[in-house]
């Protein structure tokens, strides 16, 4: 059968097939084994018979080269005569069985050579014929029939022939079934793929173990649909809060930017109008920035360049810049572990950094006291950050790395609700964690990160 045109076939099928054709060639060798070494043993078995009679026979001729009137041929050894050492009939006891050329053959070869052995056909029979010398020069001729082999052999080829026969066909239902049984799993997993396909998510394979290579196929599947439904439904929701997001300040900026055109306004208060916009634009400037870092870091289209970075020296640069841009806020920096590294990118890790003063910032108003301290654990880097701001209610304290999560801010500032989600998928790219210990006073920020030539 063509390669192209089998691979067509499905793949049970074709299990199938190749378990039925290495079992039905082990079953035919087998059969072909046993047949030979049952034929060679009745042939055995049958030669030593002729020669024993050929030898009884040569004991019993007197010495002027006859045999007893009571040594008769039957049924079995039809065949027994004496010829001379010319190669003449002296004594012929089986009249009914014609000599034939293959018989004076073998009478020739046993006067020249010693016994011989040969199959000699008589008409329709076949009989296994021996010859051999005899003192007195004369050669005696003495042949059994074939059946007690040829009948066995042929029982044993129709046994042989039907068993065969019958397990084939037992093998290549049972060679089937096995192959459909062992791949019901794929064919689930087939069905739920064009399930989902559909937009039914939630679909999964129903007991899938991984007891078994299908079964860790099925096991593998559903945590890929897992994570592909979890996946989708972010993007769905990450989808829906920036377009509310985004919304709410275009429509806001519109509105203004109306109001203000309906009718001939002061210049003063168009200058007012024209900073309110500006000012909108620059959040929302910000917010699409912080939108498109995230979607590029969910998508891994995010070029990341990690090298050793010195976060001392990180964050006493952005802690400066920080007390620059908010002069009234009073900021402490403890470097217990000056030369801390770790390996990163330096500009993510300036925007982790950068994204925790600043939501310090603005929900702890101008005057917000921060405290960062920096120190080495063990194989980590820890670096801390704690404000003596409102603090996180308990109600919401579990969510505050969710996207658009928003707490309490001071001074009118409102948030993008994406800083502390931004920090902690920055520091997951990096092998790290981000948490809020639990403190008695204002709001603690902890950042751990594995210290450079660790895993």
């Amino acid at each position: 059968m063509h390669r192209s045109r089998l691979r067509s076939f499905p793949i049970r099928l074709r299990i199938a097939l190749a378990i039925l054709a290495v079992s039905a060639g082990a079953l035919i060798l087998m059969s072909t084994a046993v047949y030979l070494r049952f034929e060679a043993d009745l042939r055995d078995n049958l030669d030593d018979t002729v020669r024993a009679q050929l030898e009884t026979r040569r004991g019993l001729l007197d010495g002027a080269g006859r045999l007893p009137a009571v040594q008769q041929p039957n049924e079995d050894a039809p065949v027994l005569r004496v010829y001379g050492a010319g190669g003449e009939v002296l004594q012929d006891l089986s009249p009914g069985v014609a000599a034939t050329v293959d018989e004076r053959a073998l009478v020739a070869r046993a006067a020249a050579e010693g016994d011989a052995l040969s199959s000699v056909r008589y008409g329709r029979e076949e009989l296994r014929v021996a010859a051999g010398r005899t003192s007195g020069g004369a050669t005696v001729v003495v042949g059994i029939l074939r059946e007690p082999v040829t009948e066995p052999l042929a029982q044993l080829r129709t046994t042989l022939g039907i068993a065969v026969a019958v397990t084939v066909v037992g093998l290549a239902g049972a060679s089937f079934e096995i192959a459909r049984r062992a791949l019901r799993p794929i064919r689930e997993i087939t069905r739920t793929a064009r399930t989902i396909s559909s937009g039914q998510l939630d679909r999964r394979i129903e007991g899938a173990t991984a007891s078994d290579e299908v079964g860790e196929l099925a096991v593998t599947f559903n945590a890929m649909l897992d994570r592909l439904a979890a996946g989708i439904e972010r993007e769905r929701r990450f989808i829906a809060d920036a377009s509310h997001e985004l919304r709410t300040p275009l429509a806001a900026l519109e509105t203004a930017l109306d109001v203000t055109l309906s009718r001939p306004r002061q210049d003063e208060v168009y200058r007012t109008t024209l900073e309110d916009a500006l000012a909108q634009s620059k959040s929302l400037s910000r917010l699409v920035r912080q939108l498109l870092l995230l979607s590029r870091m969910d998508s891994g289209a995010q070029a990341i360049e990690f090298a050793a970075v010195d976060l001392a020296d990180l964050v006493s640069a952005v802690a400066e810049g920080f007390a620059a841009d908010h002069p009234r806020a009073r900021l402490r920096y403890d470097a217990a572990e000056a030369g801390a590294c770790v390996s990163g990118d330096a500009e993510l890790l300036v925007r982790v950094i950068a994204n925790i003063l600043e939501n310090a910032f603005v929900h702890g108003g101008d005057d917000v006291e921060v405290d960062v301290r920096l120190e080495e654990r063990g194989r980590h880097v820890i670096l801390t950050f704690a404000d003596d701001g409102p603090g996180i209610r308990a109600a919401v304290r579990g969510a505050v790395f969710r996207r658009f999560q928003r707490g309490a801010y001071a001074g009118g500032r409102p948030g993008s609700g994406l800083g502390l989600a931004i920090v902690e998928s920055i520091v997951q790219l990096h092998g790290g964690a981000v948490d809020l210990p639990e403190v008695a006073r204002g709001t603690t920020v902890r950042v751990v990160l594995p210290r450079l030539g660790q895993p």
